[in-house]
């Protein structure tokens, strides 16, 4: 760190000390839904006692720590997307070019009192599911019920090798012929369909299903076996994420606000959101890879708001 006056010293410490504290109230009113909110503090105190050593009492050479500046991003990531856990803040530095381990970003997280509330229920394992062919997709039903008691069915179709959301589809009423347009809209979108398409048992698959596609747009449907739904595991795993960060953060009025939200998601799930599935990529552009930033102390940034604030993208400014 490059040296200060005294003077310019105590005004650092003085205008980092309000902003931390300043920082300390939000986190207080909108991150901590446990009952220990001290922790909150005690990480307040203690980032505050860090920079002030940094500032006053430099150390001599060694091994170098975290820089304070990718600690407060590492914070405002965690403030801006609640959701976010240290694995993924760590894919998403990585996508920003900053390489930094899961471990040290929850050590951050856990130093600063930003303890994860204990889950009710703990994350399922999903076995693997191996088809031969060029190409699969996996495709599914979920249902919703909007404020005027309504039941809305979302159709997902993920593709299984870049988990990349092939089609969403929006419908109060889902029948075999509604089923069968949806491909027919996919085919005149210029999609190159599968060779394999894995579903489940629901009532609306009927017997129909197998040689009408095969016959019509050259898909062999693949079935899970009963109450078995890991076999469909990726298609179970997006439902889940878009319950947690979409479904359940906003008022679902009725079909049409709920499919212009759903659009805005898959836009933000293949092409912004990192996966954990692809080492921290993201299904569209999982091949391009982003260049390592050696100046960390040096780093800028800016935020982009999603899906109309729901979701922060973080990005590196020059």
């Amino acid at each position: 760190m490059c040296m200060h006056s005294f003077f310019t010293k105590i005004k650092i410490s003085y205008h980092y000390m309000r902003r931390v504290l300043a920082e300390l109230l939000l986190d207080l009113y909108f991150y901590y839904t446990s009952c220990f909110p001290l922790l909150l503090i005690i990480g307040a105190y203690k980032r505050i006692k860090r920079r002030l050593k940094i500032l006053w009492l430099p150390k001599g050479p060694g091994r170098p720590a975290v820089p304070e500046n990718i600690v407060d991003l590492i914070l405002d990531m965690k403030r801006s997307n609640l959701l976010w856990g240290a694995l993924r803040i760590s894919q998403e530095l990585n996508l920003m070019g900053i390489s930094l381990h899961k471990r040290t970003v929850s050590e951050i997280l856990k130093e600063n009192g930003f303890t994860t509330p204990p889950m009710k229920f703990g994350q399922p394992t999903w076995e693997s599911l191996i088809v031969s062919g060029r190409e699969t997709w996996a495709m599914d039903f979920c249902n919703v019920i909007d404020l005027k008691l309504f039941q809305i069915y979302i159709l997902g179709i993920i593709n299984i090798g870049t988990r990349e959301i092939v089609w969403h589809a929006i419908t109060l009423y889902p029948t075999r012929e509604w089923l069968i347009q949806q491909f027919r809209n996919l085919a005149i979108d210029e999609i190159a369909f599968p060779d394999y398409l894995i579903i489940d048992n629901d009532g609306i698959y009927g017997h129909w299903i197998d040689t009408v596609f095969l016959e019509y747009f050259d898909i062999k449907i693949f079935r899970i076996q009963k109450r078995c739904p890991w076999q469909n595991g990726k298609m179970e795993r997006y439902w889940r994420s878009i319950q947690n960060e979409l479904i359940f953060r906003i008022p679902i009025q009725n079909e049409f606000t709920f499919r212009y939200f759903c659009r805005n998601y898959q836009v933000y799930f293949n092409e912004v959101r990192p996966h954990q599935g692809l080492l921290g990529k993201t299904p569209i552009n999982k091949i391009l890879e982003q260049s390592r930033i050696v100046d960390l102390c040096a780093v800028r940034y800016k935020k982009i708001k999603h899906v109309h604030g729901l979701f922060t993208e973080f990005k590196i400014t020059a």
